[in-house]
C-alpha cells in the first residue's frame, strides 16, 4: 500500500474511532462522498499535517491522526455551542415580557398558558 493509501487509512480509522457515523445515506452516496473528499487537496493537507505532528511528536501517526480529528472536533463543538448559545440568547430577547421590568415597555403580555 502507498504511503498516502496507509495515510488514508488511518485518518479513516480515527474517523471512524472518534464518531460513530450518523445519517441515512445509502452506501453507494456515501462511498461516492469519500472517494471525492479522499483525493481533494483539502484532505491531502490533513495526511501531510498528520506525517508532521507525528513526526514532530514522536508518536504514531494513528496517534497522530486521532489527536487531530479530536481536537478539530473539541473545535467544532465549542463552536457549535456557542452560535446555539447565542442563538436561544437572541430568541429570548425576542419573547414578548421575558426581559427585566425595567425594560418590559411595549410587551403584549404574558404568553397563552404561562401566567
Amino acid at each position: 500500500m502507498s504511503e498516502i493509501g496507509q495515510s488514508t487509512k488511518l485518518f479513516n480509522t480515527a474517523v471512524i474511532a472518534t464518531k460513530i457515523p450518523k445519517g441515512s445515506n445509502s452506501t453507494d452516496e456515501v462511498s461516492g462522498l469519500l472517494h471525492s473528499l479522499v483525493q481533494s487537496a483539502p484532505f491531502q493537507a490533513i495526511l501531510k499535517s498528520i506525517r508532521e505532528h507525528a513526526a514532530l511528536q514522536g508518536i504514531p501517526e494513528a496517534q497522530a491522526a486521532e489527536e487531530i480529528v479530536r481536537t478539530f472536533r473539541e473545535i467544532d463543538n465549542v463552536w457549535n455551542e456557542y452560535i446555539f448559545q447565542e442563538g436561544l440568547d437572541r430568541l429570548k430577547a425576542q419573547l414578548p415580557c421575558q426581559r427585566p421590568r425595567a425594560e418590559t415597555r411595549g410587551c403584549i403580555g404574558p404568553i397563552a398558558g404561562t401566567a
